[in-house]
């Protein structure tokens, strides 16, 4: 199923409140990551040079340590 941004986002803010588990596969950082209890991020980078688990935490310890990718792009969409 294809949906867009707009919709999964309403889908997943109906979903919170019974705290399900949802994985969601999300291609960078924005309000889903930032909105989000885990976060398991995939690298160090795309296609062939990813696949590795680079780090698995909260969003803030993401956004904190910025020791990845995403957290760099991550912390500067928190900051702006």
């Amino acid at each position: 199923m294809v949906v867009s941004v707009s919709e999964l986002r309403r889908i997943l803010r109906f979903l919170g409140p019974a705290r399900l588990p949802i994985l969601q596969g999300i291609g960078g950082p924005g309000e889903s990551s930032r909105r989000s209890d885990w976060i398991i991020d995939l690298g160090p980078g795309a296609g062939h040079d990813g696949g590795q688990i680079v780090f698995e935490d909260t969003s803030a310890e993401l956004v904190t340590k910025r020791s990845t990718h995403t957290g760099e792009h991550l912390a500067e969409y928190v900051d702006a």
